[in-house]
């Protein structure tokens, strides 16, 4: 997987990582045999990695399918707070679901303990679960 550095948080789902220190690491020999195995799967395209793979130049990631406080809220700076304490100056690995030029929205672990940044956000009440996931349209029909 792909390890970044946390440079700076900026609210509670967004930070910005430092995108030089990008390294490939495997723990084990089971996680190169499971890689292995994916690399002969049919795969689209182009993946959602391939693309981040091309875009060394970004910094911001945002938290993916979470939704956080309003922005100046206390309770935002509460989140922002709490993001800081888990993912600043650490590291951090990224799942993209969606790429665009000034950011990536993704599922993020720290590294190497592997808590679920996302869901801890959510489960410690700093933010709650989106109902659509990120980047998709809801339908909203008119009557």
């Amino acid at each position: 997987m792909y390890v970044y550095n946390v440079e700076k948080v900026i609210d509670g789902d967004t930070f910005e990582v430092s995108p030089t220190e990008t390294v490939m690491r495997f723990s084990s020999q089971e996680n190169r045999s499971f890689l292995e195995h994916i690399k002969m799967l049919p795969l689209l395209p182009e993946t959602p990695i391939q693309r981040m793979e091309k875009l060394r130049g970004f910094e911001k990631v945002r938290l993916a399918n979470i939704i956080p406080p309003e922005k100046g809220t206390p309770e935002d700076e509460k989140a922002a707070r709490y993001l800081k304490e888990l993912i600043e100056g650490k590291r951090v690995t990224l799942l993209p679901i969606e790429i665009s030029d000034e950011r990536v929205v993704a599922y993020v672990w720290r590294y190497p303990t592997h808590f679920f940044i996302n869901a801890v956000m959510v489960y410690r009440g700093h933010a709650n679960w989106a109902t659509v996931p990120t980047g998709r349209k809801r339908n909203v029909s008119s009557k």
